[in-house]
């Protein structure tokens, strides 16, 4: 398996993910999971401006930037560990010898 193919099924996996942390499975129509994501959205930018005192443009900011990042950072996760699985050691060995014996 190629890197090319566990990036995309990393994609794939993080894309369900989403969803299902949106809600959109569990919602009787997409306006209601839209409505229901805007929803956790706004609790979340509330509760920054309650604890950190700071203004809605910036709470905005900075709640975005932490769902993406934390997107980012399972994606990465996944793929990773995919790499780990399904790629083989032995070819890196092969071609380690490969490049020691043409020294």
């Amino acid at each position: 398996m190629t890197k090319k193919y566990i990036s995309i099924i990393s994609f794939i996996i993080t894309i369900v993910a989403v969803t299902l942390m949106l809600g959109i499975f569990q919602a009787s129509s997409l306006s209601h999971a839209m409505f229901s994501a805007e929803n956790n959205f706004m609790w979340m930018v509330f509760l920054m401006r309650l604890f950190f005192g700071i203004g809605l443009e910036v709470a905005r900011v900075i709640v975005s930037l932490t769902i993406i990042s934390s997107c980012v950072l399972f994606y990465w996760m996944i793929r990773h560990l995919l790499i780990m699985t399904f790629i083989d050691k032995k070819e890196s060995s092969t071609e380690e010898s490969n490049s020691q014996n043409k020294i």
